[in-house]
């Protein structure tokens, strides 16, 4: 059964693996998105377009750092959608080369492991100091 839940993000649509059930405290995978209610087929139907979309961007997406060849790409880790930056990143390294910092809330090793397989400048755990960012990108691009 697919249902819309409430995330850090919003509502998005999830899917019930277990039936509801009462289960001990210390088993529950925290934080529990709350569900607000059961997806309709428009739902289910807005997902595959918003998929479809994502694809294009990201396709556009390379397609700028192409034509533009930029000095640096700041990449979030955490994205709206199926690829997070890490897996972007790992696409966009298959025909360039360009330095990337990360800027992220993700500061669990796993993560950090995956980010730095993408051979980062830099990976910086949010909330960023500005002043520190700045110093960062200039001594980056200097």
């Amino acid at each position: 059964m697919q249902v819309i839940v409430e995330t850090a993000r919003g509502q998005e649509i999830g899917t019930v693996v277990t039936p509801e059930q009462d289960m001990p405290e210390e088993k529950l995978v925290l934080p529990l998105k709350k569900v607000v209610r059961e997806a309709t087929e428009d739902d289910c139907c807005r997902v595959e377009e918003n998929k479809q979309k994502e694809t294009e961007a990201f396709l556009r997406c390379q397609e700028k750092i192409r034509e533009h060849e930029p000095d640096l790409v700041l990449m979030d880790i955490k994205l709206v959608g199926d690829l997070d930056g890490v897996e972007a990143m790992q696409q966009v390294r298959s025909f360039t080369d360009v330095p990337v910092l990360y800027l992220t809330g993700n500061s669990d090793e796993r993560t950090r492991r995956r980010a730095y397989a993408t051979d980062p400048v830099a990976y910086m755990v949010k909330p960023v100091d500005i002043a520190l960012l700045k110093k960062t990108i200039k001594e980056i691009l200097d």
